[in-house]
């Protein structure tokens, strides 16, 4: 879905379906963040998708301004609130809620930078390997990495090995690969391709609420079978 406008919609429609499955399907009220998280990665390749469309224009456009900013917004702004919200709403563990909260507060802080570097320094975008990167007017590509990387990677990935939900060390271990590989094998279009391997969360996502809502459908006629008649 990183390598062209094609393969950016094409993956967008699939995460749309995933979605909208994940938003329908039975689960508490706590999981309806953390369901919503296909819809996001959707919104967020169809984004990628028109800049792909609008990276070739003379002068960049409107449009492809507008796309750079979405896609970066997601990838850099939301995810590190995003990620601590979604895990802490369900969890039940009074000790691993206080540190996915303190997760989550880190996560706002990081948020914040990242949205006031992307208002300053007005990324743009362009073709290197095959993939998209961003590059920033005032602040090289690389050092942005350097300085930004260790603290998105806390919020946004560490929640999932803190979290009691079912499969959710799993979703830490997809990011934590993707993350991994996309920066030994695309080092340069880091932002760009690691979004590929976040979207497989997607299935695991459905996957996790589906068992979360049995376990708590099993437990619930548990304590109405234990009641005294």
């Amino acid at each position: 879905m990183c390598f062209s406008a094609t393969g950016s919609f094409s993956v967008a429609a699939v995460l749309a379906g995933v979605g909208v499955v994940s938003a329908v399907q039975k689960k508490a009220d706590a999981h309806r963040v953390l369901s919503a998280t296909p819809l996001l990665f959707a919104v967020q390749q169809v984004a990628e998708g028109m800049v792909w469309r609008t990276i070739h224009d003379p002068q960049p456009s409107t449009l492809n301004l507008l796309s750079i900013a979405v896609f970066l917004g997601f990838a850099l702004v939301v995810y590190p609130i995003w990620s601590p919200l979604a895990l802490f709403l369900p969890e039940r563990d009074p000790r691993r809620r206080k540190i996915l909260g303190g997760l989550l507060a880190f996560g706002a802080c990081v948020s914040i930078y990242a949205a006031a570097l992307l208002i300053q320094q007005r990324p743009v975008a362009r073709i290197a390997n095959h993939s998209i990167t961003y590059d920033y007017d005032k602040v090289g590509g690389s050092l942005v990495l350097a300085l930004y990387l260790p603290g998105y990677v806390i919020p946004t990935v560490v929640p999932f090995f803190v979290s009691t939900m079912k499969h959710a060390k799993v979703m830490g271990a997809v990011l934590v690969f993707g993350l991994v590989a996309t920066f030994v094998i695309k080092r340069q279009a880091l932002t760009s391709v690691w979004c590929f391997f976040a979207a497989v969360l997607s299935g695991v996502i459905v996957l996790s609420i589906a068992a979360e809502h049995k376990i708590e459908r099993i437990a619930a006629e548990h304590r109405r079978s234990a009641k005294p008649t």
